[in-house]
C-alpha cells in the first residue's frame, strides 16, 4: 500500500513487496485524454524507504528519451525522501545513460550529516545500468539564505540615443583585433 508523506510526490510503501508495488504511481480515475503533459507531482513520485526507492519514468516527459530535468527531479525527490532536513540547497548531477520508460531504482547514500546540513548521493539505475548520479546538499529550514539587494536600474539612454563607435574613437585609434 502506498501512503503519501510530508514531501509532495514522495510515497512510502507499507508492504513487504517493495519492488513492483510502485510500477504505476498514478491517481485513480485520472483523465489522460484531457491532459497535454503529465502531472509533474505524480510523475516524479518515489516509493520506498531507508535510502532505497523506486519510480516509474512516464512517457509524458519524452524528448528523445526521458527529459533530463524530469529525471533530475525524481533524483531530488528520492533525496528528499531520505533526508531528515527539508530544504534542498544545491543539486548537481551527471547523466550517464539514457533511460527507458520503465521502472528505475534509486539509492540514496548519506555522505556527510550534521545538525544543520547534510550531503547526499543519489544513484538512479535501471536494470543494473547507471542512468544518473547526483549530489544534493540539504539544509535546516531555519538556516538563513543569501541576502539580496534589489536595486532599480539607473536611468540610462536607449541604445539608439548613444554615440556610435565612429563618434567616440578617432579613426587612427580604431584597430580591428580579429
Amino acid at each position: 500500500m502506498l501512503v503519501r508523506t510530508a514531501w509532495p510526490g514522495v510515497w512510502h510503501v507499507e508492504s513487504a513487496h517493495f519492488h513492483g508495488c510502485a510500477s504505476r504511481l498514478r491517481s485513480p480515475g485520472r483523465l489522460w485524454s484531457n491532459v497535454p503533459v503529465g502531472d509533474f507531482s505524480i510523475d516524479t513520485a518515489v516509493a520506498g524507504a531507508a535510502g532505497r526507492y523506486v519510480a516509474h519514468l512516464s512517457r509524458d516527459w519524452e524528448i528523445w528519451g526521458p527529459n533530463g530535468g524530469y529525471t533530475a527531479a525524481i533524483a531530488l525527490r528520492a533525496a528528499g525522501a531520505a533526508a531528515t532536513l527539508r530544504r534542498p540547497a544545491s543539486f548537481a548531477c551527471h547523466y550517464v545513460s539514457v533511460a527507458e520508460f520503465d521502472a528505475v531504482d534509486l539509492t540514496v547514500t548519506s555522505l556527510r550529516a550534521a545538525k544543520r546540513a547534510a550531503s547526499l548521493r543519489v544513484a538512479m539505475t535501471q536494470k543494473g545500468r547507471l542512468i544518473l548520479e547526483a549530489l544534493v546538499w540539504v539544509v535546516d529550514d531555519a538556516l538563513q539564505g543569501l541576502q539580496h539587494d534589489e536595486l532599480r536600474m539607473p536611468d540610462v539612454p536607449l541604445p539608439d540615443q548613444l554615440k556610435s563607435i565612429e563618434e567616440l574613437v578617432a579613426p587612427q585609434d580604431r584597430v580591428q583585433r580579429y
